[in-house]
């Protein structure tokens, strides 16, 4: 089931969207507003990045921006998503896609055009929420609720999606710091804990660093390093610091911990 609400339609004064969105229109493209972009937008926080899932296969998209001389980063084009630059701004752009044959970081996809079954591969309940452009929001999963809750929930089965991209972990723990005061779910971080050493093992340790350079960009981000309202370091973080230790990784020690 799918409850939709209504906000004002969004980015109205922002040119690159709507040069997007004039696109779009004009080659019936059905396209809506995804990720943290739309949880922005609803808590009515300003949004940083903008990010757009469209109803058309990337390659076919792609065709358009070739024919239109609009430029682009193809990237992660195998993985159906591409960066699209208008008026010095960066739209990531992802078709609406199903994902299979999974394993660590690695996915084979396949176009669908259900929002629905777009939806299922996505992490968790807050970003898979959908705003088209008129500020129509779709939302399959109670994701509002959630938000509005701060609660981080998983789309499905916490493992399973833990052992579809190990990176999850790392992702759950970031959007802690997306809330002032974040619901604690002891079992599901118990659960994905049980995992560190699967992750360390699966993912490097580069893309580790990012995505906890991420988590220092949250606007409550000690919530993503520490217990609530706590100086105990969270059980991923002491892992973390002594697997680096012992692999004498210490530009991510500085980069990561040296303040902790």
């Amino acid at each position: 089931m799918c409850f939709a609400m209504n906000i004002l339609p969004p980015f109205q004064n922002n040119l690159a969207y709507q040069m997007f969105s004039d696109l779009c229109l004009e080659n019936s493209i059905e396209f809506r507003i995804v990720g943290g972009c739309s949880r922005d937008l609803i808590l009515k926080r300003n949004s940083k990045d903008i990010d757009i899932a469209v109803n058309i296969n990337i390659e076919d998209f792609i065709k358009i921006l070739d024919f239109k001389k609009i430029k682009y980063n193809p990237h992660a084009k195998n993985y159906g998503s591409i960066i699209v630059y208008l008026e010095n701004r960066n739209i990531e752009v992802t078709s609406l896609r199903i994902d299979f044959n999974q394993s660590g970081r690695k996915t084979k996809i396949k176009f669908t055009s259900s929002w629905y079954e777009d939806s299922l591969r996505r992490d968790f309940t807050i970003n898979a929420i959908y705003i088209d452009y008129f500020g129509k929001v779709y939302d399959f999963h109670n994701g509002i609720k959630d938000l509005k809750e701060q609660r981080i929930q998983f789309i499905g089965e916490p493992l399973e999606k833990i052992q579809q991209d190990y990176l999850r972990i790392l992702r759950y723990y970031r959007m802690k710091g997306y809330f002032k005061n974040p619901v604690q779910n002891s079992k599901v971080e118990e659960e994905i804990n049980q995992y560190l050493k699967k992750m360390t093992a699966e993912i490097n340790k580069e893309l580790l660093l990012r995505e906890i350079i991420k988590m220092q960009k949250m606007d409550y981000y000690k919530n993503c390093f520490f217990v609530n309202g706590t100086n105990t370091k969270l059980p991923w973080v002491e892992y973390l610091i002594n697997y680096w230790k012992k692999i004498n990784y210490k530009i991510g020690i500085q980069k990561c911990f040296k303040l902790l």
